[in-house]
């Protein structure tokens, strides 16, 4: 039982300190890159306008000859 105890409290000791090492190494940088991508995205998403939508029609307008239903046309010689 004893060394059960001893092994569960050494494997526990261990992944604290990966957890530690890696908040150490890692841990402020990528916050503060993360701040810095995010604050980067919202300037660029306040700074442009909204782009206009464009709808392409699928059938062509009534007397409008159209390059995408030229072979449908009835009034080809």
């Amino acid at each position: 039982m004893s060394i059960t105890m001893f092994l569960a409290l050494s494997i526990l000791g261990l992944d604290f300190m990966v957890y530690v090492l890696f908040q150490w190494t890692y841990g402020d940088k990528r916050r503060a890159l993360a701040r810095q991508l995010a604050a980067h995205k919202n300037a660029l998403l306040k700074e442009q306008p909204p782009r206009p939508v464009l709808v392409a029609h699928r059938t062509p307008f009534l007397g409008h000859k159209s390059r995408w239903h030229a072979g449908t046309s009835s009034q080809q010689t």
